[in-house]
Order: structure tokens, then C-alpha cells, then sequence
């Protein structure tokens, strides 16, 4: 039996900890599914002089907003491992129905597949 109280407050955590790491890369606007994050330069306000500036500017962008999707995609993941401790379905593979293994979830505990179906993710 798994324990589903320990989980959701290691995803309640997680889900804390993911968002304060977007908050440092990104802003949070809304669009028609909700909210959406998006990547904001660092020094924005300054203004820039010379074209390695401008350079380093879009490099740092393009950094954040690679680290923008990630933790998006990330924070996606254990949005719905927590709506699936709500449903019922939290430990059971999406794929082959299985219990999803206590160390697989010990590891991740947002997976939603068991080591079988683990690239089917």
C-alpha cells in the first residue's frame, strides 16, 4: 500500500521548490490555458551600450528560457501526480496499470510509470 500522505507532502515540496526556481528565471502570465510562465532577461531596466551586450543579454535569455521549459515541464509533472492522489490513481503506471515501484517513487516521486514503461514517459 503506498502511502499517499508522505508523497503529496514530497510533492507539495517539490512543487514549492520548482516554482521559486521559475520565479528566478521567469514571470508568470495568463493565457487562455491558465498560467503560463515566461523567461525574462536579467537586467532588463539597464540599458546596453555595445553589441557584447547585447549578445551576452540574448545568451542569458536564451539560457532562461531553456530553464524556463524545464521547469515548467517539471512543475507540470507534479501538478498531476498530486491530481492523481486526488483521483485515486496516484502509484499505478499510466501505461501497464501496475503499481509504480516504492523506490521509482522514492526517486521521482511525480513518475507516472513504473521501471518497465519508464521510456514510455
Amino acid at each position: 500500500m503506498i502511502d499517499t500522505n508522505k508523497y503529496q507532502t514530497k510533492l507539495l515540496e517539490l512543487k514549492a521548490q520548482i516554482e521559486t526556481d521559475l520565479a528566478q528565471v521567469a514571470t508568470t502570465k495568463l493565457n487562455s490555458d491558465g498560467e503560463r510562465w515566461s523567461a525574462v532577461p536579467t537586467d532588463r531596466d539597464q540599458e546596453m551600450e555595445m553589441r557584447d551586450e547585447v549578445a551576452d543579454r540574448f545568451e542569458d535569455l536564451t539560457e532562461r528560457e531553456s530553464a524556463e521549459r524545464t521547469f515548467e515541464a517539471r512543475l507540470k509533472q507534479v501538478t498531476e501526480a498530486l491530481q492523481m492522489i486526488a483521483d485515486g490513481t496516484y502509484g499505478i503506471c499510466k501505461i501497464g496499470g501496475e503499481e509504480i515501484e516504492s523506490e521509482r517513487l522514492e526517486a521521482n516521486p511525480a513518475a507516472s510509470t513504473c521501471k518497465a514503461h519508464i521510456d514510455a514517459e
